[in-house]
């Protein structure tokens, strides 16, 4: 968005007035401040379209992303307050500029950073956060300002000698610090409403809702001149009768028995103090009564009892309305004032000179001393610097020793550590030799128990198993005997058996060639006869030497059985 203002500069004029039954006096004036009126105009851009190279370069010349504004800022929220609201981001301000809207109680911030970054920072920082913690707060709106053109209708006079060609302005100055205001050198700025400019950090301590300067330059009106009907409306119900403005803020509300708007604004801002505007007089909703124009008299020797007595003076229009009478008691109708307001105005006005003169000699006199005390205390700065130079060079060789003592210590750790580690990395080694021994020899002897188990029950296996042989070959030995005595037997009844066979053979094959000799053989009726055998008895003695003979007499046995 960007704003566009036309100004018109004018002159804020606070006119005096003349007293009643009088001739009219010419306006007097206690203090101006240059204003700028005008409208301001924000344009939102849609639908641009796509700019050349030249146009981005120059568009990047006139703007860089750092400005951005404070849309609809509510009134109550002056120009300390809304330091304080922005406080975080103070740093990197350059400029803050305060312009009064066209809406009633709203105002228009500008704020210009050193950076575009923190602009946008800023901007995502505080855009839609309430200006205060309680519920109904109204919320902060933050938008980019692209470009901002001013259409005056009158230029400014130059303030620099145009003769002298050279770009030279003279910087002005802090009405409060007194320092140049470069936002360069002396950080973020700020402009009110009314035009002047302050530091940052000036402002952000001044607590009043007033600007410093309009404060002291524009006083109230002279003596006892009746205030002028404004057009003033309520902010609410825009009702001109019964107002109250807020001495805090500037609020305007009207009455309890109009609107009651100006008790709501107390209700929801907590300002207790209001003043009303035809008469006047100040009420405090806090007690609940006047308190305006209440002074302490002085103590005097005519009248000690009046110590420290509070009085309340009467009200504008009261004071005016005797004034009137007592300027039309020596005058008749149509006349001028009389000698007595006369002679009074004379002492108002010696007593206003006089009173002008005391405060400036008084602010001179302060200016002095306030300058110096700057001297007395820049020397002290400057004793105070040298000091801090050679405490800071001093530091600067501690701290160095301190590093090369943290060094050599750190180096001596690092060896004392790297011994330890090595030390306990041979220790931890020794223990996980040992262990794996320990374990070594407590698995040979667990393996060697085992085996050693394992011999004996197959020892006792092997014994049990021998026993039994043992036995099993004295009864086989036992059948063996037996068996080779039948053996014996049987082959001799073999031996017999085979012989008589033979003998039967022998005889048959005789008989059958005697049968085929015929009875004139010579062995026709020949008998046979049969011999023993020598071999008998070498056969019996032979046959228990056979072992076949032994195995089958075994197995015939084992058949047997």
């Amino acid at each position: 968005m960007a704003p566009l203002v036309s100004p018109r500069p004018a002159s804020a004029t606070l006119p005096g007035g003349s007293q009643a039954g009088a001739e009219p006096r010419p306006s007097e004036t206690s203090g101006t401040t240059d204003l700028f009126f005008g409208t301001i105009h924000l344009y939102r851009e849609l639908g641009a379209e796509p700019s050349t190279t030249a146009e981005k370069r120059r568009a990047k010349d006139e703007d860089d992303g750092r400005a951005v504004g404070l849309v609809s800022v509510p009134g109550v929220l002056n120009a300390a307050a809304l330091l304080e609201f922005i406080a975080p981001a103070l740093d990197d301000v350059e400029q803050v500029r305060m312009l009064r809207d066209a809406t009633p109680n709203r105002s228009l911030v500008l704020v210009r950073f050193h950076d575009a970054a923190k602009a946008d920072e800023f901007k995502r920082m505080y855009d839609g956060k309430p200006y205060h913690d309680s519920k109904d707060s109204e919320i902060c709106h933050v938008v980019s300002i692209s470009s901002i053109k001013l259409k005056a209708t009158s230029t400014p006079p130059p303030q620099v000698d145009p003769v002298s060609g050279r770009e030279l302005v003279e910087l002005p100055t802090c009405p409060v610090c007194l320092d140049t205001l470069d936002a360069r050198a002396n950080g973020g700025l700020v402009s009110v409403l009314c035009g002047h400019s302050f530091h940052c950090s000036c402002l952000l301590r001044w607590r009043d809702s007033r600007c410093p300067v309009c404060r002291y330059s524009n006083a109230r009106q002279r003596r006892n001149t009746v205030s002028e009907t404004s057009d003033a409306k309520c902010a609410v119900c825009q009702s001109p009768s019964n107002l109250w403005i807020c001495v805090i803020c500037g609020n305007v509300g009207c009455g309890r028995y109009q609107g009651g708007h100006a008790h709501s604004h107390f209700g929801e801002t907590g300002h207790s103090y209001s003043l009303e505007i035809s008469t006047g007089r100040i009420w405090s909703y806090l007690d609940d009564e006047y308190v305006h124009r209440l002074i302490r008299l002085r103590p005097s020797e005519s009248s000690p009892a009046s110590d420290g007595r509070l009085i309340e003076l009467p009200s504008l229009p009261i004071a005016a309305s005797a004034s009137a009478a007592r300027a039309g008691a020596g005058a008749g109708a149509g006349a001028g004032p009389g000698r007595d307001a006369e002679v009074e105005q004379d002492k108002l006005e010696a007593l206003a000179v006089s009173y002008g003169d005391l405060m400036s000699s008084q602010l001179a006199s302060q200016r002095e001393w306030f300058e110096e005390e700057l001297a007395r205390e820049k020397d002290r700065v400057r004793v105070s610097e040298a000091r801090r130079d050679e405490l800071e060079g001093e530091v600067g060789r501690l701290r160095g020793a301190l590093k090369e003592a943290d060094r050599r210590a750190e180096r001596e750790r690092s060896e004392g550590k790297r011994g330890r580690d090595e030390l306990e990395a041979r220790v931890d080694k020794l223990r996980r030799e040992a262990a794996h021994e320990a374990d070594e020899r407590r698995r040979e002897r667990t393996e060697a128990t085992k085996a050693r188990r394992a011999l004996e029950k197959d020892l006792d296996a092997e014994r049990a198993v021998t026993a039994s042989l043992s036995r099993n070959l004295a009864s086989l030995r036992d059948d063996l005997a037996a068996q080779t005595g039948e053996t014996a037997a049987v082959r001799s009844e073999v031996d017999d058996l085979k012989d008589q066979l033979n003998d039967l053979l022998a005889a048959l094959s005789l008989r059958d060639r005697i049968e085929q000799a015929g009875p004139d053989s010579e062995m026709a009726g020949a008998s046979l006869g049969v011999a023993p055998a020598p071999r008998q008895a070498a056969g019996a003695a032979e046959g228990p030497r056979n072992p076949s003979a032994a195995k089958a007499a075994a197995r015939r046995k084992k058949k047997k059985k």
